[in-house]
């Protein structure tokens, strides 16, 4: 994103895949102390695995960022 000239106040959607659902609250205070001022909309989804068992969460962010350049 930084290449873009953006930063996580642009990231407008998030979606968490997570293993364990009953860790639902430290998974939500990473977030707010991830993008403190300006969170995105957010989903949750519990799945069975992700493709490494050592993982926890899969984070996919969608962000806008516009261009600033004349061209």
């Amino acid at each position: 994103m930084q290449d873009l000239g953006a930063d996580c106040s642009d990231v407008v959607r998030v979606r968490l895949f997570v293993t364990d659902i009953s860790r639902a609250q430290e998974f939500i205070q990473a977030h707010r102390e991830f993008f403190a001022e300006h969170p995105p909309t957010n989903t949750m989804v519990e799945v069975s695995a992700l493709v490494d068992p050592a993982m926890l969460v899969e984070v996919e962010a969608e962000a806008i960022c516009f261009s600033h350049e004349a061209g």
